[in-house]
């Protein structure tokens, strides 16, 4: 089944960019995802990872492309983020070999990579598609109204199953389950705050970005029939005459 999209070259910018920083982020959550700064609160030690603040950004952006376009879209980048990350971990570790970098932090990080790659693929698999796939959802029930809340009520859930997942497989191992625990709530926690920080960004950033690139809200046009929603003109030969 062949599907032709047509897209404006603000379009084609657009995304571009969106899946340069969708990368970045996601790139850097995987360097910096063992290294915690332990955050002394009273009696608690609260367990810091830098790498939550990136994975937030991931989210943020998978809800934005869902809420201009759907989830089918948004899932591109979830694919081309594993893609990306693949070759950044392959080049990444044939480098470290190739130039003979002796033990370190960074051949440590290499070297560790692969394995936190496929945890996050799982978790990627699962948080992120649940996300766009609650977006979608709600933006549909709601006709495009209350895009804060939608942001809440989607990101959230997805953000901590992704937690769930990608702590059990990559943090469980070597530290017990009172541990794991410990690392499972601060960063859900961490994701409460950002996520809720971004709520409040979700809205005129979104309606920056439709007037930017001349997209009507969501059940403001018949473009919005089609289940891959572009403002051009859409073809699928199974579908057309």
């Amino acid at each position: 089944m062949r599907k032709t999209y047509q897209l404006s070259v603000k379009e084609t910018s657009f995304f571009i960019l969106c899946a340069m920083i969708f990368a970045v982020c996601e790139v850097l959550s995987i360097a910096l995802n063992d290294y915690f700064r332990e955050i002394s609160i009273f009696d608690y030690v609260f367990q810091f990872n830098v790498s939550v603040v990136f994975f937030c950004i991931g989210f943020f952006i998978i809800d934005l492309v869902t809420e201009l376009y759907d989830n089918h879209i948004s899932g591109f980048f979830i694919y081309a983020k594993i893609i990306s990350l693949g070759l950044f971990i392959l080049l990444g570790n044939f480098a470290i070999w190739a130039a003979n970098i002796p033990a370190g932090d960074l051949s440590k990080s290499f070297a560790f990579a692969p394995y936190v790659f496929l945890s996050s693929i799982v978790a990627s698999l699962i948080g992120y598609k649940l996300t766009g796939s609650l977006m979608q959802y709600l933006k549909i029930k709601f006709s495009g109204k209350f895009l804060f809340s939608r942001y809440l009520s989607s990101t959230l859930p997805g953000e901590i199953v992704f937690s769930l997942v990608f702590s059990l497989l990559n943090f469980y191992h070597g530290r017990g389950f009172t541990q794991w625990l410990n690392i499972f709530i601060d960063l859900s926690i961490v994701k409460f705050v950002l996520s809720t920080l971004f709520s409040v960004l979700i809205v005129p950033i979104t309606n920056i970005s439709r007037h930017l690139l001349g997209l009507a809200a969501y059940g403001q046009s018949t473009a919005f029939v089609q289940p891959f929603p572009f403002k051009h003109s859409f073809t699928d030969e199974t579908a057309l005459p």
